[in-house]
């Protein structure tokens, strides 16, 4: 009994131990679980976590992108304010510029036409020095007047600067191809110089341009009249006495061509108009008395030759032409004293006057004064065709 008791025991101890190895298993199995399912957890979180911070990173990484990119926008956009600001100061500025710029352009022309208006103002008072300066003054502040140039270009021809009024007129016709006034001006100068095709040309191109200048047809019949073309020099003066019947220089002209074609007659005529227009005025009036005097001197009327030639010497103590006109008279009137005195007189101001030391070697040799034959041949070395 007490043997199986032990045995009976020795089992319920085994089965204990079982029991306890069973539950022992059992528990290392659930803490193995446990552990299992902690760490799973744990990687759970942890991924969790790591996802979090992941997309915590993520959603950083985007903000900071945003950021970024609002950084930038803001930046491009105070640059294009600030081009904005700096394009809307410049066309501002340059809006004012202009502004100035045309204020100043027009209180340049003000200013110009005033300048212009008193050099008008000189040049009728017969003031050219002051004309020209206020002229010029007009053209620096407008140099694109051609009337300017063209008004200066006048002031210049009666200073006697004929290559300045050329210039002038050069620069009025640059601005103005159709300024007829320039074109007479730069005619009338090259008139002066003895250019007379130049001039002619010009002239035409004048007249082309403004067929209704009186001046301009009698300055080309001078030219006409200086080349020896008497008949044109006649149909100019004629259209000048058209079309300004008080035209005096055209009258003198027309006058000094019938003269050149020994029509007597109406050289006298011609001549006589222009004294009767202008009698006082030195500029026409001498050589028209002295060319009536010529004239008279032809048809015989010695004494009126005399008379004509005096008031040419009143007007004009420098007119050669006279002296030797009223020495031939006296020399055809035998006074050969008076004749040799103002045929004296035409050579000392023109010691080219052929025609005086003819006279003179004429009167001379009336009172068998040596010095004649000298006279004469002085005049055909002059003229050839003189004294003969």
């Amino acid at each position: 009994m007490f043997l199986g008791h032990l045995v009976a025991r020795g089992v319920q101890q085994a089965e204990l131990e079982l029991e306890e190895e069973r539950k022992a298993a059992e528990a290392e199995a659930n803490r193995k679980v446990s552990a299992a399912k902690a760490e799973q957890d744990r990687q759970a979180k942890a991924a969790a976590d790591a996802e979090a911070k992941r997309q915590a990173d993520e959603a950083e990484q985007q903000r900071q992108a945003k950021a970024a990119q609002d950084a930038e926008a803001k930046r491009k956009g105070d640059e294009a304010e600030q081009q904005r600001q700096a394009k809307a100061a410049q066309e501002a500025a340059a809006a004012k510029a202009e502004q100035d710029r045309q204020a100043k352009a027009a209180q340049d022309r003000v200013d110009a036409q005033n300048a212009f208006n008193s050099g008008t103002d000189y040049f009728e008072k017969g003031d050219y020095d002051r004309a020209i300066a206020d002229y010029s003054d007009s053209i620096r502040l407008n140099p694109n007047n051609d009337v300017a140039f063209a008004s200066r270009a006048l002031a210049y021809l009666r200073k006697g600067n004929d290559d300045q009024a050329i210039a002038d007129s050069n620069e009025a016709i640059r601005l103005n191809p159709n300024s007829y006034s320039a074109f007479h001006h730069r005619g009338f100068a090259y008139l002066k110089k003895g250019n007379y095709d130049q001039a002619i040309a010009d002239i035409n191109e004048s007249i082309r341009l403004n067929p209704n200048n009186p001046v301009a047809f009698r300055n080309r019949g001078f030219a006409y009249l200086q080349k020896g073309d008497y008949d044109r020099a006649i149909a100019d003066s004629n259209e000048a006495i058209r079309l300004d019947p008080n035209n005096y220089l055209a009258f003198r002209n027309r006058g000094i061509a019938y003269l050149r074609k020994c029509n007597n007659d109406q050289a006298i005529a011609d001549s006589s108009e222009a004294i009767r227009l202008n009698p006082n005025n030195s500029l026409a009036a001498d050589d028209a008395f002295a060319n009536r005097a010529l004239a008279y001197l032809r048809k015989g009327n010695n004494d009126q030759a005399i008379a004509d030639s005096n008031e040419a010497i009143r007007l004009n103590p420098n007119n050669d032409a006279a002296f030797a006109h009223r020495g031939f008279a006296y020399l055809k009137k035998g006074n050969n004293a008076q004749a040799i005195a103002d045929n004296t007189e035409a050579i000392q101001l023109n010691p080219t006057n052929a025609l005086a030391f003819c006279h003179r070697g004429i009167a001379k040799s009336k009172i068998n004064d040596r010095s004649a034959n000298a006279d004469i041949a002085k005049a055909r070395q002059l003229d050839p065709s003189v004294c003969r």
